[in-house]
């Protein structure tokens, strides 16, 4: 269950929403989301990422979800969070405070923790809006 809640801005039709769209339009509204949605996008940024970054996934889900506890205290009822909240949720900053993530950047591959926390945010909302 996933609602935007609209004010009275007049917004696009949701089709391809561009980061550019979501920001100059929904910014001002709020979403309702699951902890599994927050899950299942850094899951599915992971595994497009080259490399065997998604052979993480049994470590840094789970790790993942300890960090996510904070804001889904119950992981099976959804969260309303505003645009900011959930930019706040995946920053470089906050995905920097879970080790696992962090450990992500050990070895060869580095992978940029903004960016990350970037596409799931955006991947996120864009959802939210397609589903309202």
């Amino acid at each position: 269950m996933t609602l935007v809640y609209e004010t009275d801005v007049v917004r696009p039709i949701p089709g391809r929403l561009m980061p550019i769209d979501i920001e100059a339009f929904y910014s001002d509204s709020s979403v309702c989301i699951m902890e599994c949605q927050v899950l299942g996008a850094l899951g599915h940024w992971l595994a497009r990422l080259d490399g065997n970054k998604w052979k993480t996934l049994p470590v840094t889900l789970p790790a993942f979800s300890t960090y996510l506890s904070k804001w889904f205290p119950n992981p099976e009822i959804p969260e309303v969070l505003t645009y900011s909240e959930l930019k706040d949720l995946l920053s470089e900053e906050a995905l920097s405070t879970v080790p696992e993530i962090l450990a992500l950047n050990e070895g060869d591959d580095f992978i940029d923790l903004g960016a990350l926390g970037h596409n799931m945010f955006y991947s996120i909302y864009a959802e939210c809006i397609y589903e309202s």
